[in-house]
């Protein structure tokens, strides 16, 4: 490695908020920061949708090794996706007990156990918020019960046949593929 690459790798890589405000507040509030480098002074316009609370997710699977999943339109893509059960954590809620309501509402299923996966933040360009993964088993089906404005299909695919269906892409959804990813290192997925 040369002097000149080895000094480049010690810059100071942070930014200096200079000023904030909330540029608009819709479904989520978007921010906009101007921004200035430590580096070298350089100013810049930041935007992004400063949601702070934190999400759950959870890989949910039936006795016969079936994934509990949701098939939801999804409007920035303009089609529907499949995906685990996820939604924002209340105030001062506890994660694994979001976790379970989210799985509840959603699916109608209700886990015996639950356990942490891994969390992930899932787009750090675009927003400050964290997602907390959870693996439920010992289900339980009761009524779902769905938010107001979702409309949502839950669907049972068999575990093996869902990994194969990731990894060729045909499901693209990143907090499936890292929930499936997590599960699959920690050998908690029927062979």
């Amino acid at each position: 490695m040369s002097k000149e690459t080895q000094d480049d790798s010690c810059l100071p890589l942070g930014w200096k908020t200079i000023e904030s405000k909330v540029a608009y507040s819709g479904r989520f509030p978007v921010r906009e920061d101007l921004l200035e480098a430590d580096v070298d002074g350089r100013r810049m316009l930041y935007t992004y949708l400063d949601i702070r609370r934190d999400a759950v997710a959870v890989l949910a699977l039936t006795d016969a090794g079936e994934a509990v999943l949701v098939r939801q339109y999804r409007h920035p893509l303009r089609r529907t996706t499949l995906e685990v059960p996820a939604g924002a954590l209340d105030p001062g809620e506890d994660p694994a007990s979001g976790a379970l309501r989210e799985l509840e509402e959603e699916t109608g299923y209700r886990a015996g156990q639950i356990r942490p996966l891994g969390t992930y933040h899932p787009s750090t360009p675009l927003l400050p918020m964290m997602m907390r993964l959870y693996f439920a088993t010992d289900l339980d089906y009761h009524a779902p019960k769905p938010d107001a404005f979702e409309i949502i299909q839950v669907e049972l695919v068999p575990v093996g046949d869902l990994l194969q269906e990731v990894l060729d892409g045909k499901h693209p959804e990143a907090t499936l593929t890292v929930s499936l990813l997590f599960a699959t290192q920690r050998g908690w997925l029927p062979t």
